[in-house]
C-alpha cells in the first residue's frame, strides 16, 4: 500500500492493442532515428537517449520518473517496448543529475533541433502562423503575468529564431489584445497581428492609430515602404472584421495546450526555474512529435488529452 495521501500508480503493463502504448512506441522511435542520435551526440553522450525515454514516458503517463525506473527494472516487456536494455536502465538519481547538469541553452537547442528534424519545413508561400500546429517556441513566465505584456517578447523570439517573415499573418487569442500590440506588430515587425479583439474593441479607433512609423522616412525607398505598410494595414483591417472565421484555428491550438497539460504539466512539481524550463522543453518536444506523427484533428487531440 502507498503511504497515506500518495496516489497509487497503475502498473505499466504493455498492451500493444492499447492505442496509448501504440502512440508511445511511435514517439520513442524518434530516438532510434539516425538523425536524432546525431543531434543528441553533438550535445551529450548517447546514454542520454535512455534517460530521455524514461522522462518522456513518465510525462506521457503523468507518473513519477522513479516509478518508471522501478517498473523498467521489473518488467521485461516494458524494457522491450521502450527500447532500453536491462543494463541500460538508468538510476533515478542519474536522470535528475543528467538534467540538472545539462546547460540550459544547450538543452533547449538540442530539443528544438530534434523537433525541427522531424517536422516539415514551412512552405515559402505560406503567410499564416501556425496552420501546422507545430510548436514554434516556448517562454517561461509567472502565472500572473498578463499575455498582452509579453507580446513584444514573443515577437522578438520568433524573429530571433527566423520563424516569421515580413507580411506574415499571426493569430493570437484575446489574452494578447491591446491596441499597442497591433501597432507594434505592424510597425516593428512588419507582420499582420490578427489578435482576437475584446468586446470593447473599436476598429475605427485602431484605424486612426495606424500610421506610418517614422523609420519609413529614413529607408532607401520610402515609397515602397509606404506601399507595404498600406497593404499590411488593409489586410489587418479586413481580417479583424471577420476574425471569428479563424476561431476554429484557435480552438485547435487550445486542444494542443490541453494535450500538453495532460502530459505532466498539471503536476509539474519542480523547484527551480531551470528545472521547470527543461521539463517544459521536453513537453514541447512530446507535443511536437505527436503533431508530426499526424495527430492534428480536433477529435483526435481531445481524445488523446483525455486518455
Amino acid at each position: 500500500m502507498p503511504p497515506p495521501g500518495e496516489k497509487m500508480h497503475i502498473p505499466l503493463v504493455v498492451d500493444q492493442s492499447d492505442c496509448r502504448w501504440q502512440l508511445l512506441a511511435k514517439i520513442l522511435k524518434v530516438f532510434e532515428l539516425r538523425k536524432t542520435k546525431k543531434i543528441i551526440a553533438k550535445f551529450t553522450s548517447q546514454t542520454a537517449i535512455s534517460r530521455m525515454k524514461v522522462v518522456l514516458t513518465s510525462m506521457f503517463f503523468s507518473t513519477k520518473i522513479s516509478y518508471v525506473v522501478e517498473e523498467l527494472k521489473r518488467r521485461e516487456d516494458l524494457r522491450e517496448s521502450l527500447g532500453i536494455k536491462e543494463e541500460e536502465v538508468p538510476r533515478t538519481a542519474y536522470i535528475y543529475s543528467f538534467l540538472s547538469r545539462f546547460d540550459l541553452n544547450d538543452f533547449t537547442a538540442m530539443i528544438l533541433r530534434v523537433l525541427n528534424s522531424i517536422t516539415k519545413k514551412r512552405a515559402r508561400n505560406t503567410k499564416l502562423i501556425n496552420p501546422s500546429l507545430k510548436p514554434l517556441l516556448f517562454l517561461l513566465h509567472p502565472a500572473n503575468r498578463h499575455e498582452a505584456k509579453i507580446f513584444q517578447e514573443v515577437m522578438d523570439e520568433v524573429k530571433r529564431r527566423r520563424i516569421i517573415r515580413k507580411g506574415d499573418v499571426i493569430i493570437m487569442d484575446k489574452g494578447f489584445y491591446a491596441y499597442r500590440n497591433y501597432l507594434v506588430g505592424m510597425n516593428e515587425y512588419r507582420i499582420v497581428p490578427l489578435i482576437f479583439p475584446r468586446n470593447n474593441f473599436d476598429i475605427e479607433r485602431l484605424d486612426g492609430m495606424l500610421s506610418y512609423p517614422l523609420s519609413i522616412f529614413d529607408s532607401k525607398n520610402p515609397y515602397e515602404e509606404r506601399r507595404r505598410f498600406k497593404a499590411l494595414k488593409s489586410k489587418l483591417m479586413n481580417l479583424l472584421q471577420r476574425w471569428q472565421e479563424f476561431k476554429a484555428v484557435r480552438s485547435a491550438i487550445e486542444d494542443v495546450f490541453k494535450l500538453a497539460k495532460s502530459f505532466g504539466l498539471r503536476k509539474l512539481h519542480r523547484y527551480t526555474g531551470r528545472s521547470v524550463y527543461k521539463f517544459a522543453a521536453l513537453n514541447v518536444l512530446l507535443i511536437g512529435i505527436v503533431v508530426a506523427l499526424g495527430f492534428r484533428e480536433k477529435k483526435v487531440l481531445q481524445r488523446l488529452a483525455e486518455m
